[in-house]
């Protein structure tokens, strides 16, 4: 437990961005919000690994079950069993191949790199 950041009573919610200021009520964190938009920052930020691409990299020291991103999938599988796509890529493998070239580049561009070339 914490104590509200505008009111002080005592709360267990913290901004959800964040997690750096606590509020009891909706009401308190609506008339921070001037304030806190000046220094909330989601705990993460992202920037080029060497040979990797970009990545998440942590800007914070991280508790365990704390919410990083949240995402949909930029690509579906649809099989028999989802443990196939763990034990064998070939499934990954052909359901890539059925998308159109365009679609395939936007998704190889999210490596930071260009591979293009290499499925062309």
């Amino acid at each position: 437990m914490a104590n509200c950041t505008v009111c002080g009573k005592q709360t267990t919610n913290k901004c959800g961005k964040c997690s750096n200021a606590w509020y009891c009520r909706t009401e308190c964190q609506r008339s921070d919000w001037k304030n806190h938009k000046k220094v909330c920052k989601y705990p993460f930020e992202i920037k080029e690994s060497e040979g990797k691409g970009l990545g998440l990299f942590a800007t914070r020291d991280l508790q365990i079950g704390d919410l990083v991103v949240c995402e949909d999938p930029i690509l579906y599988l649809e099989c028999g069993r989802p443990e196939e796509v763990l034990i064998s890529h070939k499934t990954f493998k052909e359901a890539f191949g059925k998308l159109g070239r365009e679609k395939r580049y936007q998704i190889l561009a999210l490596a930071g790199t260009n591979l293009k070339a290499a499925y062309s």
